[in-house]
């Protein structure tokens, strides 16, 4: 995916996002969840980020928090009236041998899309 344009922030939603190709709106800024494991921990700090605006969410298989993650935003999006195409949810994984790709990846995709209960992934 290919930025084609900045746009500023409009009406106040959220501050600056990036147009891309697909005509996705994505946020630049968004909610880092690194060291967040704690179920609290994360609902306070998902619930905060989302009355400030945030629709971007940040996580990787290394954080050990995806779970965590996808219990808070399932608990706390229709509280601000939101659905699960209304954010953006970008996770990593951890490089591992060439060879074994094939075999690993799709593993770890269907683990993150229960962990994050999700029905499609759009990044990985």
């Amino acid at each position: 995916m290919t930025a084609t344009k900045i746009l500023k922030n409009q009406k106040g939603e959220g501050g600056s996002k990036v147009l891309l190709n697909s005509g996705h709106l994505i946020p630049l800024i968004g909610l880092g969840t690194y060291k967040i494991v704690d179920q609290t921990l994360m609902d306070s700090s998902v619930d905060a980020a989302l009355k400030c605006g945030y629709r971007f969410f940040d996580t990787a298989k290394l954080y050990q928090n995806e779970k965590q993650l996808g219990n808070s935003l399932e608990k706390l999006l229709p509280k601000y009236g939101l659905n699960r195409e209304d954010v953006f949810l970008l996770t990593k994984f951890s490089p591992f041998p060439a060879e074994k790709a094939s075999e690993e990846v799709p593993k770890l995709i269907e683990e993150t899309l229960e962990n994050l209960k999700q029905i499609i992934l759009i990044w990985y």
